[in-house]
């Protein structure tokens, strides 16, 4: 009987090894179905020639002894191993198994690629419809008539433009902002201009004649209106916040092709200049011919 407990206790040694080797061919069932018949021998190996303990305890070593085998298969038998299941269709060893998960990775990438470009061209209609129906939204309200009452103008913003479409003209930029006042005093408006202070250093780059007797003064003269028509703002400020508050106290309209939503706006005047804007008192213009022309003026000639 001994000697029958020893041969069952050596082949169940050997036998991790063994399956280990028939379990890298894919042979699975038959792996586990040894494995736990050797569990099952040493268990009662352990109990018929040693103790209850033995049976508990030799189990658990035969367990880590089955984590060892499967090194030694590897080391022992190599070139069996390397004909395993796992490596004839797992390991990127294997140049067959590397070029066929290669060709999948590939696949994938492009499957991947040319849903992320459905989904930018999907985001890029749905943008492009949003800024058709903002900038319908936008013109709807800067066309909203407005018959008669205060205007606030912003000077530099209708100076700028002309200048530019006059090849920098700044005569004829002038020209056109005080035309477009003499029109809005005709048709039963009360404008006033604002102009950015920042605009001295132009004037002084231009050599613009009435300028060391102030801004407004200059102002004035250039545009031929009375300097309490004329704001301007504080030193090294934008008159955005002087347009948005008269504007606001006023109930008035604003000639500007500005949006008064930069980042670098006050909360107040960024909400201020919402609340304007929808309610269409924000107007836009345009330059033709020499006139400054702003649609949503009604009684404008």
């Amino acid at each position: 009987m001994l000697v029958f407990s020893i041969v069952i206790f050596v082949t169940a040694l050997i036998a991790p090894v063994v399956m280990n080797l028939v379990r890298s061919q894919g042979s699975w069932g038959l792996w586990s179905f040894v494995t736990v018949m050797n569990f099952l021998f040493i268990a009662g190996l352990g109990l018929q020639q040693i103790s209850y303990i033995a049976a508990l305890v030799l189990p658990f070593a035969y367990f880590i002894w089955i984590g060892l085998a499967e090194g030694i298969a590897k080391k022992k038998f190599p070139l069996w191993h390397k004909k395993s299941y796992r490596w004839r269709f797992e390991d990127e060893d294997n140049p067959v198994v590397a070029a066929r998960k290669a060709k999948e990775a590939e696949a994938e990438a492009e499957k991947k690629a040319k849903e992320a470009e459905a989904e930018e061209a999907r985001l890029a209609v749905i943008f492009e419809q949003d800024r058709k129906k903002q900038k319908a939204k936008a013109e709807a309200q800067t066309l909203k008539m407005y018959g008669s009452g205060p205007v606030a103008i912003d000077g530099a913003n209708l100076w700028g433009r002309v200048y530019s479409d006059t090849d920098e003209d700044h005569q004829k930029a002038f020209e056109a902002v005080a035309n477009l006042l003499v029109r809005l005093k005709a048709s039963g408006y009360d404008p006033h201009v604002f102009w950015d202070s920042k605009f001295h250093r132009f004037a002084k780059h231009l050599q613009l004649a009435g300028l060391s007797e102030g801004l407004p003064n200059m102002l004035s003269e250039l545009l031929s209106i009375e300097k309490q028509m004329i704001t301007v703002s504080q030193r090294g400020l934008a008159a955005d916040a002087d347009i948005i508050a008269w504007a606001t106290l006023k109930e008035a309209a604003i000639i500007s092709n500005d949006n008064f939503n930069k980042e670098i706006e006050d909360e107040i005047i960024l909400s201020r200049a919402i609340s304007l804007k929808e309610r269409g008192l924000l107007k836009k213009f345009s330059h033709s011919a020499g006139d400054i022309v702003v649609p949503g003026l009604t009684n404008l000639v």
